[in-house]
């Protein structure tokens, strides 16, 4: 695949950034007139047409998750289930993920040896998480 298949400026695919991830990868497939073979309702992969774009969306979506994702993924069959494959592994959406990244966030301590930026950057990543999963901050905190 070419340098116009890449998917520029995306994080690392991760439970974290896959909202980011996630944005610009449907704009990409919009972009390239991919984004029908996974989110339009009606649409038909066994189609010629349709075979061709879940093809080529699917082939994209596995290359943009990246090798860690790869096993999971390769024997999915269309684009839409490797979209919602990826959306269910790593989407933190439900009321329990709140809970405990809310709860891990607000018992979040240094470890003894732990270098302030990696304690600051560990913290960042768990206000990340919470929020990615739906949860509010109250005004100032953090």
């Amino acid at each position: 695949m070419g340098s116009d298949d890449e998917l520029k400026g995306a994080p690392e695919l991760s439970s974290v950034t896959i909202n980011i991830w996630s944005g610009l990868a449907k704009a990409k497939l919009q972009q390239k007139k991919l984004d029908d073979a996974v989110f339009k309702a009606d649409f038909d992969p066994a189609s010629k047409e349709g075979a061709a774009m879940t093809k080529q969306a699917r082939g994209l979506l596995v290359e943009w998750a990246g090798p860690n994702y790869v096993l999971e993924l390769v024997d999915l069959q269309t684009a839409k289930e490797v979209w919602d494959s990826l959306q269910e592994t790593l989407c933190p959406s439900t009321v329990s993920n709140r809970v405990v990244e809310q709860q891990a966030l607000y018992r979040i301590t240094q470890m003894v040896g732990e270098d302030s930026n990696a304690y600051l950057k560990r913290a960042a990543d768990l206000k990340l998480k919470f929020i990615t999963a739906g949860g509010k901050l109250e005004s100032g905190a953090y």
